[in-house]
């Protein structure tokens, strides 16, 4: 019968981890680190890499893979928070939670003895969340509204009226109303779109050039869900 660890027994201090993500050239990267703390807040975690920091926004999705002495492998989600300045190799994630048991076979397949490979279809850049907010974007100078149903550090995703004017590669002004902050202007591009309901459209829009006050703020929002 398998030995099922708890979360505090994976995520115990010294315990070497493997971190996954895709940076931003849309590469699969993957990092060993081994585990500093582990509280309700978040991860600690040490990385003997010095690129990696640079590799990895605020806000980055990361997969980690623990195995045990017995050979299970474990699979969690989690999202780089900070790093602590001071020491540029610690990073702070937070909480991990368990990957689902389908998402798991996507990235492992069947655990036979074969390398383990990450699929770069399946792994996010960027942790989202599901949120309700209005969104105000600009076409030839009149405000439009529509409703932002998820949101990340990269990116969002809203609802608005069909336009023919909002077509791929796109670039739209709008503005983020998040929870506590003052209303502030952003440039997205629209990367994708989908017909909702026969009647709305749906567009995936991608920040460009986002000034660090304002990604911090995005990030404050994020971690508030």
């Amino acid at each position: 019968m398998e030995n099922i660890l708890s979360i505090e027994q994976i995520f115990k201090p010294g315990n070497s981890i493997q971190l996954i993500f895709t940076e931003c050239k849309g590469q699969i990267q993957s990092f060993t680190a081994t585990v500093k703390n582990f509280i309700e807040e978040g991860l600690y975690i040490i990385t003997e890499e010095e690129t990696i920091d640079n590799l990895l926004d605020t806000g980055v999705e990361m997969i980690i893979q623990y195995e045990s002495p017995d050979g299970i492998k474990y699979l969690f989600n989690t999202y780089k928070i900070a790093k602590i300045m001071k020491n540029a190799s610690t990073l702070i994630c937070a909480r991990p939670w368990k990957m689902s048991s389908s998402l798991q076979y996507r990235y492992l397949g069947p655990q036979v003895d074969t390398p383990w490979k990450v699929r770069s279809t399946s792994l996010r850049r960027y942790f989202r969340i599901k949120i309700d907010l209005p969104f105000y974007y600009i076409l030839d100078d009149i405000i439009h509204v529509g409703r932002i149903m998820d949101l990340s550090l990269g990116g969002l995703f809203a609802v608005v009226l069909p336009d023919p004017r909002l077509i791929l590669q796109h670039q739209l002004t709008f503005q983020l109303q998040l929870p506590k902050t003052e209303p502030f202007e952003l440039l997205g591009e629209i990367v994708r779109s989908q017909t909702i309901e026969n009647t709305k459209l749906g567009i995936a829009i991608n920040f460009l050039d986002v000034p660090d006050e304002k990604r911090q703020a995005i990030a404050a929002c994020l971690q508030e869900f």
